[in-house]
């Protein structure tokens, strides 16, 4: 995995940007090049994230905001709590892991059964979960509802904080 790109001074950042961290609004303070306007939200939106540009490279705006607040890179992702890349609010970032980050996301819901439940031979529920990159069964079930509750669990445990259904 590459290592994300080297950010501006958060003096620099400061002197470029307002932000508010109530709203999670990123401002332009003053302008970065000639026609730019001032107190013009700061950024696009890409497919998951809002990037700004800065002097011709491109930074996810959640980045720049908790360097702009911390005066720090973030030394690794940066999480949004809510699930929404696009709520940069002070209280929705956090710093994670990649693994945390997962954790954290939502994934794709195949054939409307819950998070980590899967048939099984016999019209029983199988529920598994992923534990450090490693596929751990958690037991067969007779309904679909135990399948999930026993994910529920397991995924409560081991992922905490980071943990979302």
């Amino acid at each position: 995995m590459p290592e994300p790109k080297t950010m501006p001074p958060a003096e620099y950042l400061r002197a470029l940007f307002c932000y508010d961290p109530v709203t999670g609004e990123l401002q332009w303070r003053r302008g970065a090049y000639a026609r730019q306007r001032i107190n013009l939200s700061a950024g696009g939106r890409g497919s998951r994230y809002t990037r700004v540009g800065i002097e011709g490279r491109y930074y996810l705006v959640h980045r720049i905001i908790w360097k702009w607040m911390t005066g720090q890179d973030p030394p690794s992702d940066i999480d949004h709590v809510d699930r929404d890349g696009f709520n940069n609010r002070w209280t929705n970032l956090r710093l994670a892991t990649r693994t945390q980050a997962v954790w954290n996301r939502r994934l794709p819901r195949r054939v409307n059964l819950p998070c980590g439940v899967m048939p099984s031979p016999g019209g029983h529920w199988r529920a598994r979960i992923m534990v450090n990159n490693v596929r751990k069964h958690l037991g067969t079930f007779a309904t679909v509802a135990e399948a999930a509750a026993a994910y529920e669990a397991a995924a409560r445990e081991l992922h905490g904080y980071f943990y979302s259904n």
